[in-house]
C-alpha cells in the first residue's frame, strides 16, 4: 500500500512539472487566439494543444430579406507536434451550431466542422530583417456533419511571416490560397497582426484579416484581444471582433486555453 501511494504521488508531480513547471523552457507561442498564424513551429517532440470557445453573431439584408445568424463554435481545438526542430504535425476540429432566422422562419444545424490536417515548415527564424518565416499546408477533410462537411478534400498553402519591431512588439502576417469545394473556386486569405508584450506574462494584439475571391475586394474584419501566461506551459486567452463592411451587422467573441506537454 506504501509503494503504491508513493507511486501515485510521483504520477501526479510528474504530471504537474510538465504543465506547471517553471524550468527554463522555450516560450510558449500558441496559433490562438487571433486569426494569424505563428510563423515557428513548436519545439521538437512537444505536444501542444490549443482549444477554445467562440460566439459570432451576424445580421444583414439580402434580396429584401432579413437575415440573423447566431453561431457557436465548441471545443475548437488545434493539436500540434514537434516532429523536428523546424517541423510540426498539425490536427484540428470543432464542434459547430448555428441558429438561423429569415424573416418569421428558424432553422438550425450542428455537428463536426473544419476538421484539417496538415505541417507547418519554419524556414527561418530570429533573424534580423524578417524574423521569422514559414510554410503552412493544410486540407480539410470531408468529414463530419453531412451539412457541414465539405465535399472534397480543400487543401490550404500559407506563407507566414513576422517582424520584431522592438522589445516588446511585433507585426506579423498571412497570406494564403485555399480550395473552396462548396464554390468551386480558389478563395485568397491575408491577415495582418500587431502583438505587444504589455508585462512580463500579459500579451495584447490588433488585427485586421479577410477573404477575397476572383479579385473582389475583400470582406474585412477586425478584432483585438489578450493573453495571459499563466505558467510557462499554460496560457488563456480572450478575443473580441467585428466585421467592417457598413452593410452587415456582425460582431464574434471567443475565450481559450492553451497547453504544451514537453
Amino acid at each position: 500500500m506504501k509503494n503504491r501511494l508513493s507511486f501515485i504521488f510521483l504520477l501526479v508531480g510528474f504530471v504537474y512539472s510538465l504543465i506547471f513547471g517553471q524550468t527554463a523552457i522555450p516560450e510558449l507561442i500558441t496559433d490562438r487566439p487571433d486569426v494569424t498564424e505563428s510563423a515557428l513551429a513548436v519545439p521538437v517532440g512537444s505536444f501542444q494543444v490549443e482549444s477554445g470557445f467562440s460566439f459570432q453573431q451576424q445580421k444583414f439584408t439580402e434580396f429584401g430579406v432579413s437575415i440573423e445568424n447566431r453561431s457557436i463554435s465548441l471545443f475548437s481545438t488545434l493539436f500540434r507536434y514537434g516532429v523536428f526542430s523546424n517541423l510540426e504535425f498539425r490536427f484540428g476540429g470543432e464542434y459547430f451550431s448555428n441558429k438561423s432566422y429569415v424573416n418569421e422562419f428558424s432553422s438550425s444545424i450542428h455537428g463536426a466542422k473544419e476538421l484539417t490536417i496538415g505541417s507547418k515548415l519554419a524556414l527561418r527564424n530570429d533573424e534580423e530583417l524578417l524574423t521569422n518565416f514559414a510554410l503552412l499546408l493544410e486540407t480539410t477533410i470531408p468529414f463530419g456533419a453531412e451539412e457541414l462537411k465539405p465535399q472534397k478534400f480543400e487543401p490550404k498553402f500559407m506563407m507566414l511571416a513576422e517582424q520584431d519591431i522592438s522589445e516588446i512588439g511585433s507585426l506579423s502576417g498571412n497570406f494564403s490560397v485555399e480550395y473552396a469545394s462548396d464554390q468551386n473556386d480558389y478563395l485568397v486569405d491575408y491577415s495582418l497582426s500587431l502583438g505587444l508584450d504589455i508585462a512580463e506574462r500579459i500579451g495584447v494584439f490588433v488585427e485586421i484579416f479577410g477573404q477575397t475571391r476572383n479579385g473582389l475586394i475583400p470582406e474585412s474584419f477586425f478584432d483585438c484581444g489578450i493573453t495571459y501566461l499563466q505558467t510557462n506551459n499554460l496560457q488563456v486567452d480572450f478575443s473580441i471582433g467585428s466585421t467592417l463592411l457598413k452593410s452587415k451587422t456582425e460582431w464574434f467573441t471567443g475565450v481559450g486555453i492553451s497547453l504544451r506537454f514537453m
